[in-house]
């Protein structure tokens, strides 16, 4: 059955997807910036570092769907380990370390140069109010946009609180759209 969202993976915001999504996205796109950029100037990608809490964004390694019943063992030389399910189990959970990267546009130099603009590609956990991923993402935007560095912003999530710099009026085009409406109005 075709995609009912036609140019868009409609599962994409899914931990188990977008991981996979993320890590391919920011090399293709650092290759191509750099085929692209004209001389003098380079991509590089950088990488951000925050800890969650697993019940925040945690892709387990294993799940239990449903116990099948005992069998009998059958014979021709193999071992069968039986053994019951306990009735509770403490399982002790770790943060875990979210490593998002992005793409910074240098001047070439011999320090690595002058950062010109940031690429982001925006993640459910920049999106989701008060989790780490928000927070680091918030400050350094914050910061980008009080410097002389370029930001470019790119999201991809339908879900999640609007988190990218431009008033989320402003990206769907409604300022525009009200402004042409007062002018049709006024004639």
């Amino acid at each position: 059955m075709p995609s009912p969202f036609p140019g868009m993976h409609p599962y994409l915001e899914a931990p188990e997807f977008w991981r996979g999504f993320h890590s391919t996205m920011i090399p293709a796109l650092h290759a191509q910036l750099n085929r692209t950029l004209p001389e003098g100037f380079a991509a590089f990608i950088e990488e951000r570092i925050y800890i969650v809490l697993p019940d925040i964004y945690t892709i387990p390694d294993m799940v239990v769907i449903r116990q099948e019943p005992a069998t009998a063992a059958k014979p021709g030389g193999s071992a069968l380990l039986e053994r019951t399910a306990d009735a509770s189990e403490t399982i002790t959970y770790y943060p875990d370390k979210i490593r998002e990267m992005f793409i910074e546009i240098r001047r070439a130099g011999n320090s690595r140069g002058k950062v010109i603009a940031a690429i982001e590609l925006l993640s459910p956990l920049n999106k989701l109010p008060g989790s780490p991923g928000q927070e680091e993402y918030v400050v350094k935007q914050r910061d980008l946009l009080e410097s002389q560095i370029h930001l470019l912003e790119v999201d991809l999530l339908r879900s999640g609180a609007h988190t990218v710099a431009v008033p989320k009026a402003a990206a769907l085009g409604l300022s525009r759209l009200a402004a042409s409406r007062r002018a049709w109005n006024q004639l």
